[in-house]
């Protein structure tokens, strides 16, 4: 089994990164919706809180660089799962390179125009965060893959009940987003 190693770095520098590389990145956040609160265990609210804090801070850094911003909501048969976490969903207001759309299968890309809308803006990498780490937001970073995307993503910015699974390591550019020291 291959090992899972996560690259060093913060995420805001992995942004920086492809603008110097002249790659356009957007920011794609899955499914923060509070719909999906009352299925939180106890013992997942403080990790919950951490992840939805990590995301409000990239959120502000992308607003603050100007990149795009998607905003994928998970529509079931039942109905919608409720709005996007207002902490989330406030850094946006008036924010108008931010686009905010409904999917209705795991992938933000099945059925929906999030392709044709990154392909307009030039887009090139992808930095994916969201709720159930394993389902949505995987299913979206292996389709984002499989159209020619640069899929980036962190721990800090997913959020889950399993084990994050090896596609995030092997085929994403996955990392720790911690600070390096300086020297």
């Amino acid at each position: 089994m291959t090992e899972k190693k996560l690259l060093p770095g913060r995420l805001e520098e992995a942004l920086d990164m492809c603008l110097f590389q002249e790659e356009i990145p957007a920011v794609l956040l899955i499914d923060m919706q509070e719909g999906y609160l009352p299925f939180l265990k106890h013992s997942q609210q403080k990790e919950f809180k951490q992840v939805v804090q990590r995301q409000v801070e990239i959120l502000q850094y992308a607003k603050k660089i100007t990149l795009p911003i998607f905003l994928a909501k998970q529509y079931l048969i039942e109905g919608p799962m409720g709005n996007t976490l207002s902490q989330l969903k406030e850094i946006l207001s008036g924010y108008e390179n931010a686009v905010e759309f409904a999917k209705q299968s795991r992938s933000a890309f099945a059925e929906t125009m999030l392709e044709p809308q990154l392909r307009l803006r030039g887009v090139t990498s992808l930095l994916v965060m969201g709720m159930t780490t394993n389902d949505c937001p995987l299913a979206t970073a292996r389709h984002a893959r499989d159209l020619g995307f640069k899929v980036i993503s962190a721990p800090t910015v997913l959020f889950g009940s399993y084990p994050i699974d090896h596609f995030y390591y092997q085929e994403c550019f996955f990392y720790d987003d911690k600070s390096r020291n300086k020297t």
